[in-house]
């Protein structure tokens, strides 16, 4: 299993709540990304702690969820592709839950 993979695979878990319960969603999708994005950077850049400043989630004019995710100055260490798994970790963590 690769870097990329594992991380995948342990964002949807911490998502699920399968290893801590979260009292909102938002909270969960929020530790899934920096636990995924630490296990992706193999812990030795500040981007999970750091780059990522907060995760909110919101309402589109619909009336749908929407994840806005703020970036902080550290998230450039991470590398191209800890920073576009940034952005597409918390949608599958969103859709594993239905």
């Amino acid at each position: 299993m690769s870097r990329e993979e594992a991380a995948l695979q342990v964002a949807i878990a911490v998502a699920k709540g399968e290893i801590k319960n979260f009292e909102s969603k938002r909270d969960a999708i929020e530790a899934a990304v920096r636990v995924a994005m630490a296990v992706l950077t193999e812990g030795v850049v500040a981007a999970p702690i750091e780059g990522i400043a907060k995760i909110d989630l919101a309402k589109n004019d619909d009336g749908t969820d929407y994840i806005r995710i703020y970036y902080a100055g550290p998230i450039r260490s991470a590398g191209g592709t800890a920073q576009a798994l940034s952005c597409w970790l918390p949608i599958m963590c969103v859709r594993t839950w239905g």
